[in-house]
Order: C-alpha cells, then sequence, then structure tokens
C-alpha cells in the first residue's frame, strides 16, 4: 500500500494546527478539500485516526501511532530532495523564525551580510515565539528557528531537529532608577511588584522558577509580550522584572541595571530539521556574527549597569 504524501502532509498539518480550517489556511487549500483528504488517508488506512466529538477532531490511539511515522515519510522526501539538488540552485526563500529581540540583534546582522551577495538567496523573516517556529519547522514552513532555553529549567527536545547554539545571554534584574535600590539577592524584592511577561511566554517560567528559587511568589503588577514594554515599565516605576541581556543593549536613562548575580543564563539556538541541509550556511554566518557581537553586547549592557 503506498500512502499518499499529501495526505499525510493534510493530516500533521490538523495535528499541529489543531483544525481543519487552520490546516487548510496553512496550506493554502479549502477545509473540505482538507477534510476530503483524511477521509482518503482513513480509507487507505482502514482505520480511523481522530475521533470526532462536538465537531472537532481529537488524535486517537491510531492516529498518534501514525504521527512519528508520517514525519519519517515527509523527512525521507525532504532528503532526497536535499541529497540531489544542487548547493546553488534553491530558488524558493529560506524561511526564519525567531522571537523578537533575536531577530532584530542577532538575525538582521547576519541578513545584512547574506542579502546581495551572489548566491546568496532571497531570506524571510517572520516573528513568532518560540513553540510557533518550532511548530512551523516540524512542519516544514520555516527552516530555521530562533528559540531560547533557560538553564534552570528543563526543556524536551525534538528528536527530528539540530540545535545549534549560537548564543549565552544572561538574564539581569533591572529596577527603576528612582528607586534607588542596591539588593545583593532576589529575596529582598519579595514585596515589591514585578513586571513578567504573559503566560505562555517562554519568559514567564523562567521568571516565576527564579522568585521561587529565591524563596517567594512574585506579587505582579503587569504582564506584557514584549521586553521592550517591560523596560518602559520598569523605568516608569511600575515594578522590578527579569531581563535578558539581549534586550537592554540599549541603554535606558530611567533604568538600573542590577549587579546582583541571578545565575539565569539564556541560551539562544538555531534550530534546523534533520532532514534539510539548506539553511547550514545561514546558520552559520548567524553563529559567527553573534559570537563576534556578543562582547560589544555585554559592554553595553555594564555601561548601563555603572550610569
Amino acid at each position: 500500500m503506498d500512502l499518499d504524501s499529501s495526505q499525510l502532509r493534510c493530516f500533521l498539518e490538523v495535528v499541529e494546527q489543531g483544525t481543519v480550517v487552520a490546516a487548510a489556511n496553512s496550506l493554502g487549500y479549502s477545509a473540505p478539500a482538507v477534510s476530503q483528504k483524511l477521509a482518503k488517508l482513513e480509507h487507505s488506512l482502514d482505520t480511523v485516526l481522530f475521533d470526532r466529538v462536538g465537531g472537532r477532531l481529537r488524535l486517537n490511539d491510531s492516529g498518534r501511532t501514525l504521527r512519528p511515522r508520517a514525519f519519517e515519510v515527509l523527512d525521507a522526501g525532504e532528503r532526497a530532495r536535499t541529497a540531489l539538488a544542487e548547493p546553488t540552485t534553491r530558488i524558493s526563500p529560506i524561511v526564519i523564525a525567531g522571537f523578537p529581540s533575536s531577530l532584530a540583534y542577532i538575525v538582521t546582522p547576519a541578513l545584512g551580510r547574506r542579502i546581495g551577495q551572489p548566491g546568496g538567496g532571497s531570506i524571510r523573516v517572520r516573528e513568532s515565539e518560540d513553540h510557533e517556529a518550532q511548530r512551523d519547522l516540524s512542519l516544514g514552513h520555516v527552516d530555521i528557528a530562533i528559540v531560547q532555553e533557560y538553564n534552570h529549567l528543563t526543556y524536551t527536545r525534538n528528536v527530528r531537529f539540530r540545535y545549534h547554539r549560537i548564543a549565552s545571554d544572561h538574564v539581569k534584574l533591572i529596577t527603576p532608577r528612582s528607586w534607588n535600590l542596591f539588593p545583593t539577592k532576589l529575596s529582598q524584592l519579595a514585596d515589591l511588584p514585578w513586571i513578567a511577561s504573559t503566560s505562555g511566554s517562554p519568559c514567564r517560567p523562567a521568571t516565576m522558577r527564579a522568585c521561587a528559587d529565591a524563596g517567594f511568589e512574585p506579587i505582579i503588577s503587569a504582564e506584557v509580550a514584549e521586553h521592550s514594554t517591560t523596560r518602559e515599565l520598569v523605568a516608569a516605576g511600575a515594578g522590578v522584572a527579569l531581563v535578558p541581556e539581549l534586550a537592554l543593549v540599549v541603554p535606558h536613562p530611567d533604568i538600573s541595571v542590577s549587579p546582583t548575580e541571578t545565575g539565569i543564563v539564556r541560551e539562544i539556538y538555531a534550530v534546523t530539521r534533520e532532514a534539510s541541509g539548506s539553511a547550514t550556511e545561514l546558520v552559520d554566518l548567524i553563529a559567527a556574527i553573534s559570537s563576534n557581537d556578543s562582547t560589544a553586547n555585554k559592554s553595553s549592557a555594564n555601561k548601563s549597569s555603572a550610569n
């Protein structure tokens, strides 16, 4: 029995995107076309892959068994295309997805050197949080996902991915300069208001865990999505915050960067699929530029602390 790769792709899109409509939008199909491909796949396998509950699809045991094998089929096809393709004949653009500060301070300098070079090819960039970037990488919609891992948290890695460490980003405590705070440890800030990332952000559990390790639950006065907003709120006196050094490249006159060691390091990775080799050169360039710029970034953040 031959498996139709387009049917398998529709199956995986529905599983990863969550709904037929989302999968259809991602693939550029109509929702009925996706449903039809799922029905044909179930017919060819002579098994039901989803339970239909209240108009929604829920992956059943058969579907969970098929999922990794469907990825294997698509990966095999990508490996074959990669092996047969000429290195300089890539037509489709390389797509990079990453969180905001990584795009601004790591990816952008690399693109400045890559774009316009002979054989450089076209590059597209999209702003995405880690879970979305890795989902789209898994499905083949992006070629490189820029993601973050905090050293005091535990992560489960996808065996289909290759992780290239491109930077180490220390997490700093920032406070309103007008408060004249000189803490030596986080526990001294237990009774103060805190600015935290929104729920679902990779940075939120990093803050919560750091405070828990210091023996307290932070009083959250504001939840924001962007570190730039966190900086402005801290500068205005709305609270204190833990912020990665990469977000402090540009000093702020109303913020003090505390010399207090948080012990938290954010490792930044460029993640690619094992089956793909098309983005390796760009990953190497990003890593090299990030390494060259890291000393300058730390120097800038240190000046902000001293001012």
